[in-house]
């Protein structure tokens, strides 16, 4: 029903491949588990500040996005987790059959964010194969 919609929306953004870039991070790091912290400290890895370091973007322009598409995701500040407000949003996204070219690779999105994380120093590698392992149990893979 909201497909065209969320289709509109998307396409018609300057921004359309960073926000897919950023959305798929959201639904990437969605649920993580609570034992997953950085240097002891839990972290929101879908905070706009955790985004913009691992997709290597510029300051403040998650924020941007978050704000163009606010009738589709809220934030708190810089450091709180995006969220995604519409259940349909999300499952649009994930099913190639609805999005189609939007849909976001679930696949892709999780290797190059943890790699990029463990690149960083943040995670130890067993740490970021078990993330891997655990993301692919909650969401399956539609995206090709």
């Amino acid at each position: 029903m909201y497909d065209r919609v969320y289709s509109h929306l998307i396409i018609d953004s300057p921004h359309r491949d960073t926000i897919l870039q950023v959305l798929g991070q959201v639904i990437v790091t969605k649920d993580m588990p609570p034992d997953i912290d950085a240097i002891g400290i839990p972290a929101n890895f879908s905070s706009p500040r955790w985004i913009t370091a691992i997709l290597g973007l510029k300051p403040d322009l998650v924020m941007q996005l978050v704000t163009e598409f606010h009738s589709l995701l809220e934030v708190g500040d810089e450091h709180s987790d995006i969220m995604i407000r519409q259940p349909s949003f999300l499952e649009f996204l994930l099913d190639p059959s609805r999005s189609q070219e939007l849909c976001i690779n679930i696949i892709s999105m999780t290797l190059y964010s943890f790699s990029e994380v463990h690149l960083s120093g943040q995670f130890s590698l067993p740490k970021v194969c078990s993330y891997i392992i655990f993301r692919f149990s909650v969401y399956p893979v539609y995206c090709h």
